[in-house]
């Protein structure tokens, strides 16, 4: 009897403790049984965002228009666009060019926020394009920026140059010979030993006089460069730029002038050497817009077939370079 009173206590125990366990987490139950677990702590504190709920759309003003557009030309094909954000509003920009002097436009493409660079692939060499870009958003484009222009690259072969013997005579012009033409690529000229042989053997008195026609890629006041030893003096347009008719070592003068993309000016430039080797001339510019360098073949057209023909004389030849002999 007491044997029985025991064991129906024990199978009471084992119920009630299951019922109890029950109704606690099984974590909770395992830390209990296997005495681990953690101190009890007090309940974490909210954790609130620090993002704050973007503006209504109707807040979001309209861009302001982009500011400073550049051009310059990465090869004969493509011209680089930059520019800078009016605002920071914007969602993205929105390139566009012109072939007619802004008549019709046509998209080039459009960039990202923060994207303020566009190449322009694809053009036609030597033609004038002109650019403009606009900034957008949800709520509408700004006003366009400044229309800038650039040329591309040209398809010009070099200038005419004209060669002459050159005696100086005390207190007179410096008499002057012609010894031949022919077409140079560009002005760029080391003579240590005076004209080489296939030009006219060893000469160390000579005068050169170039012709032809520029054409600049941007619109804008560009500076022409000389870099002679002895002398040069340089016409563009008309207009004498640069006059150092004097006896020196490699000497750089300077001059400036406004010049309209895409169009081509006249250019006469004259160079002598008075038998003090060695002798040197170079002929470069720069721009705004374009970095200093020696003018290349692409940007320099030579004379007429009619206006080498007049030069096909010794008389006329001499005739046209006589300003310049002065």
């Amino acid at each position: 009897m007491e044997r029985n009173v025991a064991h129906n206590r024990k199978v009471f125990v084992q119920i009630a403790l299951s019922a109890i366990l029950a109704t606690i987490p099984l974590a909770s139950q395992a830390d209990r049984l296997t005495g681990e677990g953690t101190p009890s702590q007090s309940p974490a504190a909210p954790v609130t965002s620090a993002v704050q709920p973007a503006p209504p759309v109707s807040a979001i003003p309209v861009p302001s228009k982009p500011l400073s557009v550049k051009l310059s030309a990465l090869n004969a094909e493509t011209l680089d666009v930059e520019w800078i954000a009016g605002s920071h509003d914007e969602e993205g920009y929105e390139l566009e060019f012109s072939r007619d002097g802004g008549a019709t436009w046509k998209s080039v493409g459009k960039t990202i926020a923060g994207t303020t660079e566009l190449p322009c692939s694809n053009l036609r060499p030597g033609v004038k394009y002109s650019f403009r870009v606009h900034a957008f958003n949800v709520n509408g484009n700004s006003d366009y920026s400044d229309v800038v222009s650039a040329v591309t690259p040209g398809m010009g072969t070099g200038l005419t140059g004209t060669y002459f013997h050159r005696w100086p005579v005390p207190n007179q012009p410096a008499k002057i010979t012609k010894m031949f033409v022919r077409q140079d690529p560009f002005i760029s000229f080391e003579w240590g030993q005076g004209l080489s042989a296939g030009e006219a053997a060893n000469v160390s008195n000579f005068l050169v006089v170039w012709t032809g026609q520029v054409q600049p890629l941007f619109s804008g006041r560009y500076t022409f460069y000389t870099n002679s030893d002895d002398g040069a003096r340089l016409w563009v347009n008309g207009v004498k730029l640069i006059d150092n008719w004097t006896e020196h070592p490699a000497t750089e003068d300077r001059g400036t002038i406004e010049l309209e993309a895409g169009k081509k000016y006249d250019i006469r430039v004259g160079y002598f050497e008075n038998d003090s080797l060695p002798a040197s001339m170079s002929l470069s510019w720069s721009s705004e817009n374009q970095e200093k360098e020696v003018i290349p073949q692409t940007q320099l057209y030579p004379l007429t077939a009619k206006e080498e023909a007049a030069l096909a004389t010794t008389s006329k030849a001499a005739k046209r370079s006589a300003s310049i002999n002065k």
